[in-house]
């Protein structure tokens, strides 16, 4: 029998681990934890450049080159979604999420620790990034149509819709988050990124193929009948709501009433229809509209009227040649044109 003591033929050795779980005294004694690390500043400092440099050098590539692969990136997506769909974990992180963010002092760190790492240089690597992924994907149709496939697919799932839209309703509800949201998102639209957002609209509708690209993707969205039908449903659903209508009069009211932008609503809609006029007056013969579908107005037809008889045409011709109506009554026709014949000469 094997003994569970550690001598072995006079040599000493430590017992193994189903010696130990075996053996009763040994295994209700407590197995001694192991030492903290140190937190010394240097060794902390240390371990934070090692971080940061695993990070930013080797990281990242390594997670494009797993996440390349459509196998492991079907499996992660999978097994996230097999992860999220347990109710208890999910309200378990919520629960996690709500109480540090209820903490002030919790709140105050994860806010400074977010600032101080999105830095600037940061958030021009990630908008480089994002635009050179946007313009990868616009030109590339098979990329352009799985990403459309995909956002179909997400909001084409009433579970998440649903989850959604009830999360950014308990959101707006809440006086205190809603107060913080319009405050955060007037100190992020600040006159620089207002200035830079205008340029760069400029900018893009100076470009003749950037305008059409972007007038041929506003035509494709509105006449995807799946799409439309939405969004009609969700602006229904919307303007059915009584405290949301009486909300979205308020704020129109709101916004209107200032002199600021009614000014700016004013100028802008003032450029419009001068643009539209300078336009239309540019047309080749087309300064002046007419009506009735391009037919001459009544005064020139009733001056064609007068020469046409003083070369001695009969009313039964002038009034097939200029009336509308001869068809239907021909009497009726001639009539009139000699009526507008008499109505000249004696105005003359």
């Amino acid at each position: 029998m094997r003994k569970p003591a550690a001598e072995v033929k006079g040599k000493t050795r430590t017992a193994t681990l189903g010696e130990t779980r075996a053996n009763p005294k040994v295994r209700s004694r407590k197995t001694p934890t192991k030492k903290k690390a140190q937190t010394y500043p240097a060794v902390h400092a240390g371990r934070i450049a090692g971080g940061k440099n695993t990070w930013s050098s080797e990281r990242p590539a390594r997670q494009a080159g797993t996440l390349a692969n459509p196998a492991v990136r079907a499996r992660l997506r999978a097994a996230n979604k097999r992860a999220w769909a347990d109710p208890e974990r999910r309200a378990r992180a919520s629960a996690a999420a709500k109480k540090s963010w209820a903490d002030p002092a919790v709140r105050a760190r994860i806010i400074a620790g977010n600032k101080k790492a999105w830095n600037s240089e940061r958030r021009e690597a990630k908008r480089t990034i994002m635009k050179t992924n946007m313009k990868k994907i616009m030109a590339d149709p098979e990329l352009h149509a799985r990403w459309i496939a995909g956002i179909k697919k997400a909001w084409a799932d009433p579970q998440r819709s649903a989850y959604r839209i009830a999360c950014i309703k308990k959101a707006w509800a809440d006086p205190e988050v809603r107060a913080r949201i319009i405050m955060d998102l007037k100190r992020a639209w600040n006159p620089e990124r207002r200035e830079a957002q205008r340029t760069r609209m400029k900018t893009i509708m100076a470009d003749p193929k950037l305008r059409a690209r972007r007038l041929a993707g506003i035509k494709r969205t509105h006449a995807d009948p799946e799409l439309r039908a939405c969004r009609l449903a969700a602006l229904r659903k919307a303007l059915a709501e009584p405290e949301a209508r009486k909300r979205r009069i308020e704020n129109l009211k709101k916004v209107t009433s200032d002199p600021k932008v009614r000014g700016r609503i004013s100028a802008r809609l003032k450029k419009m229809w001068a643009d539209f006029y300078a336009g239309r007056a540019a047309l080749k013969g087309k300064a002046k509209t007419r009506n009735r579908r391009g037919r001459p107005s009544m005064d020139e037809r009733n001056c064609r009227a007068a020469v046409l008889r003083g070369r001695g045409w009969s009313w039964r011709d002038i009034a097939r040649e200029l009336d509308p109506d001869f068809a239907k009554n021909a009497a009726a026709a001639m009539d009139r044109v000699r009526s507008a014949v008499r109505m000249m000469r004696s105005k003359k």
